[in-house]
């Protein structure tokens, strides 16, 4: 089972538990389901949204990255701003994650914004820590691979390279 220092106690499932749920019926289940008591949508259990082994990624309402939100919540706690037990539970940004990111920005000098950029990171997990464990970068950039179209709107063949994008972000 998952743990974790926090008071907050234990978690309702354990993160590779929970992507490695299957049916509740006792057979193999084709896809993972969210859980027993979410709707009979076939998405995927999380939507991933940064490696983890990175620096953190900008997060918002309607993130479910188990990892990363796991570790808002936990930073959030430790400042002493708390979410739902629900939200916590199910490792959602939801409107009580958002309304206490929003108290700790104000009551930080960020600015607020309800999302977790680089300098709302630092602040939550300390300076310190953030340097040491994701190194200083004043800017990052954000890279998208696109494959390219297979033929032109000519009728016509075109190079096969991928269509590269880096979005900076100061």
């Amino acid at each position: 089972s998952y743990s974790s220092s926090s008071s907050r106690g234990a978690r309702k499932a354990d993160p590779a538990a929970a992507a490695a749920a299957g049916s509740s019926n006792g057979t193999a289940a084709a896809a993972p389901t969210t859980s027993s008591s979410s709707s009979s949508s076939s998405g995927p259990l999380e939507t991933v949204k940064g490696d983890h082994s990175g620096p953190p990624p900008l997060l918002s309402i309607g993130d479910d990255d188990i990892f990363w939100v796991s570790k808002l919540h936990d930073a959030l706690m430790t400042t002493g701003s708390y979410t739902s037990d629900d939200e916590v539970e199910n490792w959602l940004f939801a409107e009580g994650t958002q309304s206490a990111l929003l108290t700790f920005q104000a009551c930080n000098g960020v600015s607020e914004t309800g999302t977790t950029c680089e300098t709302t990171w630092r602040k939550l997990l300390g300076e310190d820590h953030y340097e040491a464990t994701y190194g200083s970068s004043s800017s990052s950039s954000t890279v998208i691979t696109a494959p390219a179209a297979a033929s032109s709107s000519n009728g016509g063949s075109s190079d096969s390279s991928d269509v590269v994008i880096v979005q900076e972000e100061s």
